[in-house]
């Protein structure tokens, strides 16, 4: 119970602290056709979005950032790489805006952060030793075939992660009504926490450590060794 409440107070902080990193509230309206703009950036390995966009991630042996929006809102928005990050938002308050289309190429993924309401949508096979996903708002995050060592997955809020694939060890934690959709993850353990109303799916081969607190659900296939722990009206389920 302890550990369930200290990990729902810092997930809490850490969604006021990408809150007040972005920009919210009246601002500048996008204006005027939608334009095309490539930016020179590279050396980045892991994604950071804080704008509400559709960003398309796909494996290449070149680096390639390129924008789709509104043409006067292209020099406020921002791609810069620090720590191996490329990190997308907008340095002024954004009011309104047509859809935003965000195409990123890169030799090797291992991270993708969403803060606010856009979406990741990954289009090629990834691989790598570790591999993190984060979610604060209601973002979503789609990744149909990952193979991994360790995948770590992080919901605060209602937003949606979608995983394909396999991995030696995943975590899920969710903090809120979010879904992490991981039935066509193949984990060989899972070390889940729900605290509110979300829900994990997953197929587990070996072990699975279940936290529930709350009304949320976990739910698994496969035939693992179940340890789990709930406080509230949420359950443990096979598929």
């Amino acid at each position: 119970m302890r550990y369930l409440l200290a990990f729902m107070l810092l997930v809490g902080l850490f969604v006021i602290g990408k809150r007040f990193s972005c920009h919210f509230g009246p601002g500048i309206k996008g204006e005027g056709p939608v334009k095309t703009e490539s930016r020179s950036v590279s050396g980045f390995h892991a994604v950071d979005l804080s704008i509400s966009a559709n960003a398309e991630i796909t494996v290449s042996d070149q680096y390639r950032v390129e924008i789709d929006a509104q043409e006067n809102l292209l020099p406020i928005l921002k791609t810069e790489v620090e720590d191996g990050t490329l990190r997308i938002y907008f340095e002024e308050s954004v009011s309104h805006t047509e859809d935003l289309v965000v195409r990123i190429s890169a030799p090797s993924f291992d991270a993708f952060s969403v803060a606010g309401s856009g979406t990741v949508h990954v289009n090629s096979p990834l691989r790598s030793e570790k591999m993190n996903l984060n979610i604060s708002g209601s973002g979503n995050i789609l990744l149909p075939d990952g193979d991994f060592g360790t995948l770590r997955s992080v919901i605060a809020g209602s937003g949606d992660l979608e995983i394909g694939g396999r991995t030696e060890a995943m975590e899920a934690k969710i903090a809120g009504s979010g879904d992490i959709d991981a039935k066509k993850m193949t984990a060989r353990e899972l070390d889940a926490t729900v605290a509110g109303s979300g829900s994990v799916s997953c197929d587990v081969s070996e072990r699975l450590k279940a936290n529930i607190l709350g009304s949320g659900d976990i739910y698994y296939s496969g035939s693992p060794t179940v340890n789990s722990n709930v406080s509230g009206s949420g359950d443990v389920r096979k598929l």
